[in-house]
């Protein structure tokens, strides 16, 4: 049997690794996995050297991991790349050998395209396409917030970016207004949404931002 590595690190970062918790943490388990394969006769060869590791299948992929620098490595069987960095804050920034690149952390990054309230970051993700196209994700926590307030505050930030918004109400134990934003002009390859919610009982109010943008 042979371990499926380049499936399970690709899904690392999006899935398995947090904001905050560092990378050699979630590599150790696939250490542990490789190592049980070896020691079945599976067909993966890990080295240990100077705390760094590396893993390569029989199929090519190979794994570099250089936890101290919080730094790893992916090349897939057809010479394809994956470079992954978390820095000391624990945010995490991933680059594809095809142009995509990621990075999320826990603060809005400075290219973000809409003016909200300041709230409490639970994360924020920003990706950027070999062709310049630009998608941002975010989700903030206002303590005390309004529910109705917030939303006309996202909904005249949406506006001042000529995007034309509906806005759509929904009740029931979670209170949830929902703002989508589309662009008139289709060439500029602009939408986005805002979703506030608020859970019955709680003092909190959650939104959750989504951005994308052609070229």
């Amino acid at each position: 049997m042979r371990l499926p590595l380049l499936p399970a690190v690709l899904a690392l970062p999006l899935v398995a690794c947090g904001v905050g918790e560092k990378i050699e943490q979630r590599v150790q388990e696939k250490v542990a996995e490789a190592a049980i394969e070896v020691a079945a006769g599976g067909e993966v060869d890990v080295e240990a050297k100077d705390g760094k590791v590396e893993i390569e299948a029989k199929d090519g992929t190979k794994l570099s991991i250089d936890g101290e620098a919080g730094r790893m490595e992916v090349r897939d069987a057809d010479g394809k790349r994956y470079e992954y960095t978390q820095a000391k804050d624990g945010s995490l920034r991933v680059e594809s050998s095809d142009g995509n690149k990621v990075s999320m952390g826990e603060s809005l990054p400075p290219d973000f395209p809409l003016a909200l309230p300041a709230g409490k970051v639970s994360f924020a993700q920003r990706l950027v396409d070999p062709e310049g196209g630009k998608t941002f994700n975010a989700g903030l926590v206002y303590p005390g917030g309004e529910l109705e307030t917030l939303a006309d505050r996202c909904q005249t930030a949406l506006a001042a970016k000529g995007l034309k918004v509906e806005r759509m109400s929904i009740a029931g134990a979670q209170q949830v207004i929902n703002l989508s934003a589309s662009d008139p002009d289709p060439e500029r390859e602009l939408s986005a949404s805002c979703t506030v919610m608020a859970d019955e009982g709680s003092t909190d109010v959650s939104l959750v931002v989504s951005w994308s943008a052609g070229r």
